[in-house]
């Protein structure tokens, strides 16, 4: 399902060699290792928690990783009785630095459109995935995204003088994840 405006994301006629291979194989060794792994025990209670990340956007892997949820999901459909969650992406925001506070919907910088709905037809793609898989719920944080304030403006692992754009503070707007997952654990928990 495309956004409104937007053109397919999916290449026509794929070519990505490891599609191929996955899109032919049935039970490859992964997936009889993480069965294994999950029947060691009862599970019922447990709560698996993902998203793909910013790094994993490549316009050229969307087949693949469209596959590489499908078969996810498949196994997952299969041998997990837990909560599985998926929490939606966030953009990573440039200029991250001059912001002090939260942003408004019309202040959002033009450059961070474009990413916003690549990563929104991601989270389609999980979603659609992911559909038919009991206890499936997703953690929808895209209001974090007008929280640029939000992020850490001193990392070690960066140079100094540059912000880190795409990591969160702690307290700051990734506690109300943390509140949204307690409540999509609770709701589930009470049936």
């Amino acid at each position: 399902m495309d956004l409104p405006g937007e053109k397919s994301i999916v290449p026509p006629g794929i070519t990505d060699s490891r599609y191929e291979r996955l899109q032919a194989t049935g039970k490859d060794a992964a997936e009889v290792t993480v069965a294994a792994g999950l029947a060691k025990r009862d599970r019922t209670n447990d709560v698996l928690v993902f998203n793909t990340g910013h790094l994993y956007f490549d316009e050229e892997k969307v087949g693949t990783m469209r596959l590489v949820f499908e078969k996810t999901a498949q196994l997952l459909r299969r041998v997990w009785p837990g909560i599985i969650v998926y929490r939606s992406l966030t953009v990573g925001q440039d200029g991250c630095a001059k912001h002090e506070k939260p942003l408004t919907w019309d202040r959002i910088p033009a450059d961070w459109w474009t990413e916003f709905h690549q990563f929104k037809a991601y989270d389609q793609m999980v979603m659609e995935a992911f559909r038919d898989v009991p206890n499936f719920h997703v953690i929808n944080v895209s209001m974090t995204d007008l929280r640029p304030d939000g992020h850490l403006l001193k990392n070690p692992s960066f140079p100094p003088g540059v912000a880190d754009c795409m990591h969160w503070c702690l307290p700051g707007p990734i506690d109300l994840w943390s509140t949204l997952l307690l409540s999509t654990i609770s709701n589930f928990m009470a049936v």
